[in-house]
């Protein structure tokens, strides 16, 4: 019998559903125990095998959507044994994840890929340290983060220059998030002139903006306020030409608020507008920082109504915006369960063609695009 014939029998005993006909023809399973049963009688050697087909099959039939797909490719590897590709996917899911602004996805996914890389993967440990921590650093354990991306930069041989200076900003960033200050903490301190020596050695001045905004922007909210929107302003010039724009916006609005307290708010109003520009190209997280940055600015110059509209208005975007991460993440755990063995009610199957190997689960997930910023 062939694969749709199998399908039809299990249709017709009550087992499975018809989900979708288009694009393509999708099953349910009518309960979890019929999946978790159905996952358990298969013998451990069989799991994998089947695991192995089905990530490649997703990979043959599905080229231009293998960032779209990771995490179902990587847990496809995963349960195939097969850790160092699942690894290499996991990295590309919490890339992908982080786009779409599913940053505790994005979160679970980089976690994976610490407990899973090889020794020899070192690159990847790092990428994904450098993801962990552009994805968690409102909200994780900064202690946790700050951890993977020491040991990773420490363990990376031969990477990129650009990402082991992406890492020491990152170290330097969470660092300063807790508390600590460069005169004090020589880590703190050894990441800000690693990265600045990176720049040098490289011949790119580009390389060490973003720890020199940094730095920038502690010396303004130390009190020189002068001096570090000097900084600030030196490093963007170089930042909006080569950071990641979420990074950049960030500086923008540390600057706009330095020239705020400064009493300066035309040049507090002018760098905000840079930093909405620069956050258009970003996420949702970079338009609700403009937009904080905007009611604090209103705060300075007294207009205290104006900013506590915009601080709702804040709250409220923040608020949308967690709804794209848990319909992502949703769908992701969904898809991470399919053919998993952990058995939950509404896993889609669908046909390979040929139906040489029978049916794999393949779950649909993505974002919504009701966030700003969302992705067009």
């Amino acid at each position: 019998m062939s694969a749709r014939a199998d399908l039809g029998t299990l249709e017709a005993t009550g087992l499975i559903e018809i989900a979708a006909l288009q694009p393509e023809l999708e099953y349910l399973f009518r309960h979890a125990l019929v999946q978790e049963a159905a996952y358990s009688s298969l013998l451990k050697q069989d799991r994998r095998t089947l695991h192995r087909i089905a990530a490649e099959t997703i990979l043959a039939l599905h080229p231009d959507r293998e960032r779209e797909l990771a995490g179902v490719i990587a847990m496809h590897f995963e349960q195939a044994g097969d850790v160092a590709r699942a690894a290499q996917y996991f990295v590309q899911a919490g890339e992908h994840a982080l786009e779409r602004f599913a940053n505790r996805e994005a979160s679970t996914f980089f976690i994976r890929v610490d407990e899973l890389a090889e020794d020899s993967q070192s690159d990847l440990r790092l990428r994904a340290a450098v993801g962990g921590a552009k994805a968690g650093w409102t909200y994780n354990t900064s202690g946790t983060d700050i951890d993977r991306l020491e040991r990773a930069v420490a363990a990376a041989d031969d990477t990129d220059p650009r990402l082991e200076a992406e890492a020491y900003f990152w170290v330097a960033f969470l660092r300063r998030q807790r508390g600590e200050v460069p005169e004090s903490s020589p880590p703190l301190r050894g990441a800000l002139e690693r990265a600045a020596q990176i720049g040098r050695a490289l011949g790119d001045p580009n390389v060490a903006a973003l720890p020199k905004a940094f730095m920038g922007s502690y010396v303004a909210f130390t009190g020189h306020l002068r001096e570090g929107a000097r900084e600030m302003r030196e490093a963007l010039d170089a930042l909006e030409a080569r950071a990641d724009s979420l990074s950049t916006a960030m500086v923008s609005d540390f600057l706009a608020l330095t020239y705020a307290r400064l009493g300066d708010f035309s040049s507090a109003e002018e760098t905000l507008a840079r930093a909405e520009r620069l956050a258009g190209d970003g996420d949702a997280i970079a338009r609700v920082d403009v937009m904080i940055a905007g009611s604090a600015i209103d705060l300075e110059r007294g207009d205290l109504d104006e900013a506590s509209a915009k601080s709702l208005l804040c709250a409220s975007l923040v608020r949308v915006c967690r709804g794209v991460e848990c319909d992502v993440r949703r769908g992701e755990h969904r898809a991470r369960k399919c053919a998993g063995g952990e058995g939950t009610a509404g896993t889609r199957l669908r046909p390979l063609p040929g139906d040489e190997h029978g049916p794999y689960a393949h779950p649909h997930s993505g974002p919504s695009r009701d966030c700003p910023g969302a992705a067009r």
